[in-house]
C-alpha cells in the first residue's frame, strides 16, 4: 500500500458527511457505505451490506484465505458525532503539519481506511 493511497482514502471518507442520525435526525450513512462497497468491489473483494435497522447499515467485506476455518475480521464504524461548535470545516479534509483534519479523522475513519488497504494488501498478496 502506498501512503498516498491511504491518505487519499481517509480524504473521501472524511468528506462524505455521516454524522449520526442521533445528533442529527436528518442525516444518513447510505453514501459513505456505498463508497466503501464501491471501493472493495472496484479492488475485486466480495462486498454485500446488511442492514441493521432501517437506514443503517453494515458493509461486509470477504476475502477467501488460505486455511479454511480461519478468520481474520477487521471492524471499525463510520458515523460519526456531530458537526456543531466545529472550528473548522467537518467534512473538508484538510492536511497541515503532516495531519489531517475533518470530522471522523481518527474516530475512526482512519483505522477504517486503513482496515481498507489492509484487506486490499491481503489480496494482492495471494
Amino acid at each position: 500500500m502506498a501512503y498516498s493511497d491511504l491518505i487519499q482514502t481517509l480524504a473521501h471518507l472524511i468528506r462524505i458527511p455521516s454524522v449520526n442520525p442521533a445528533y442529527d435526525p436528518s442525516s444518513s450513512e447510505a453514501d459513505i457505505q456505498r463508497w466503501i462497497m464501491r471501493f472493495f468491489r472496484d479492488h475485486g473483494i466480495a462486498a454485500d451490506e446488511q442492514e441493521v435497522c432501517p437506514g443503517r447499515s453494515n458493509v461486509v467485506a470477504k476475502l477467501p484465505g488460505k486455511i479454511s476455518g480461519r478468520r481474520i475480521v477487521f471492524e471499525a464504524h463510520c458515523d460519526t458525532a456531530g458537526i456543531d461548535g466545529m472550528s473548522i470545516p467537518a467534512f473538508g479534509s484538510q492536511v497541515q503539519n503532516g495531519r489531517i483534519f475533518g470530522r471522523g479523522s481518527c474516530d475512526t475513519k482512519a483505522g477504517l481506511a486503513a482496515m481498507m488497504h489492509a484487506l486490499v494488501d491481503l489480496k494482492e498478496a495471494q
